[in-house]
């Protein structure tokens, strides 16, 4: 189809002047993603955080209503396509997400492959797929935490991003690239007819 991009996934592949602010949730809203929880970590740390929307329905639309109301001055909102999370993830410090129902999180490994780091929760299935190669919280205290320290200490950042792209460059070698190779597949599923 020719309104989806396609490239694989790697930072060569990904735009952007260099310069990163904030952080970016990609991916549905619907209660288990904890959306809400995610935009107060983001007021406590006073970090900009962007909301690209892949998909919602009529059956998320009370879900979608309470996070309109907590959109603020440092809160975006967005309906991406497949086409623009590179843009996207190439513009932002990392991916996060609080959520306690994701398989892989594959914005994780797009976020990685864009140069930026990523943030989770600490669940089975986010921590079978990525390992150590990407940053755990347990809660919105610790991610509001994590986000400010992260946003605030370039130094801080910059270690923590190498970590993680050293990481992400050798999950190719190990049971770890589960989220990398399924990201390629979804890309080249994009791609047929």
């Amino acid at each position: 189809r020719g309104d989806v991009d396609v490239t694989p996934l790697g930072a060569e592949r990904c735009v952007g002047d260099g310069t990163r602010s904030g952080f970016a949730y990609l991916g549905g809203v619907v209660r288990n993603k904890r959306v809400p929880l995610l935009i107060r970590a983001a007021q406590l740390a006073d970090v900009p955080l962007h909301l690209a929307l892949i998909y919602y329905s009529a059956e998320t639309a009370t879900d979608l209503q309470e996070v309109f109301r907590l959109v603020g001055p440092k809160v975006t909102i967005a309906r991406v396509g497949l086409h623009t999370r590179k843009i996207l993830l190439s513009s932002v410090l990392g991916a996060v997400t609080l959520s306690q129902a994701d398989s892989q999180w594959l914005p994780g490994t797009e976020a990685r492959a864009c140069g930026g780091i990523a943030i989770a929760a600490d669940i089975p299935s986010i921590r079978a797929a990525n390992g150590d190669g990407i940053l755990y919280v347990k809660d919105v205290d610790e991610m509001a935490s994590t986000m400010k320290r992260l946003s605030h200490d370039a130094e801080a950042y910059e270690t923590e991003r190498i970590r993680q792209q050293q990481l992400y460059l050798q999950s190719g070698r190990d049971s770890n690239a589960v989220g990398e190779r399924l990201a390629n597949w979804v890309l080249k599923m994009g791609a047929q007819p």
